[in-house]
C-alpha cells in the first residue's frame, strides 16, 4: 500500500518536473542562446527521467531497509505477545505449584501410614517366654517345637534326577 502511494507521488512528480522543463522551453524563459533541438530536448528529458527513476530506486531500496526493520520488529512483537498469552491459557489447564505440594504431601502422608500399617500387620510380634519349671522333669520330656530351630522349618526338597548343583554334582556323589 505506501509502495504504490510512493509510486505514484513519483510519478506525479516527473511528470510536473517535465511539463515545468516543457513549459520554460516553449517559453523561452530558459537561459539559451539558442533554442533546443527535439533531439537536445528529448535527450535532456530522458537524462532528467534517468535521475528520476535513480533517485526513486534509492528511495525504494531504503524503504524497503526500513520497512523490513520495521516488518520485523513488528513480527516479533506479535510473536512475543502471541506465545505468551498461548503459555498463560496453557497454564491455566495445569493446578499451580502449591496445589501440586499440598497433594504430594498428602500422598506422602498416605504413603507413610501404609507402610507403618504393613509393618504391623506383616512383623510378627516378639515371641513370649515360657517360665522354666518348678520340677526339672517335667522340662525334660518336652519336645521341641518346629519353630524353635530355624534347621526344622525349612523342609529340604529331593532333587529330582538330573539336577545338579553349581559344581556340576548330585546329591547322590561326592565332591572330589
Amino acid at each position: 500500500m505506501h509502495l504504490l502511494k510512493a509510486i505514484a507521488g513519483t510519478a506525479v512528480v516527473l511528470l510536473i518536473f517535465l511539463v515545468i522543463i516543457g513549459f520554460f522551453y516553449e517559453v523561452e524563459l530558459l537561459p539559451l542562446h539558442e533554442k533546443l533541438n527535439y533531439e537536445a530536448f528529448l535527450t535532456l528529458m530522458l537524462t532528467a527521467l534517468g535521475v528520476m527513476v535513480a533517485l526513486f530506486t534509492i528511495f525504494v531500496g531504503l524503504a524497503a531497509i526500513w520497512g523490513y526493520a520495521g516488518f520485523r520488529d513488528v513480527v516479533r512483537d506479535m510473536a512475543k505477545k502471541e506465545v505468551a498469552d498461548a503459555v498463560t491459557e496453557t497454564l491455566k489447564k495445569y493446578p499451580d505449584s502449591a496445589d501440586i505440594l499440598r497433594v504430594l504431601r498428602r500422598l506422602e502422608e498416605q504413603a507413610d501410614l501404609g507402610d507403618r500399617l504393613r509393618n504391623q500387620a506383616v512383623t510378627s510380634p516378639e515371641p513370649k517366654t515360657v517360665a522354666k519349671a518348678s520340677k526339672p522333669i517335667v522340662e525334660e520330656g518336652v519336645e521341641e517345637t518346629p519353630l524353635d530351630s530355624i534347621e526344622k522349618q525349612a523342609t529340604p526338597i529331593a532333587r529330582l534326577p538330573g539336577e545338579e548343583d553349581s559344581h556340576g554334582n548330585s546329591d547322590d556323589q561326592p565332591s572330589t
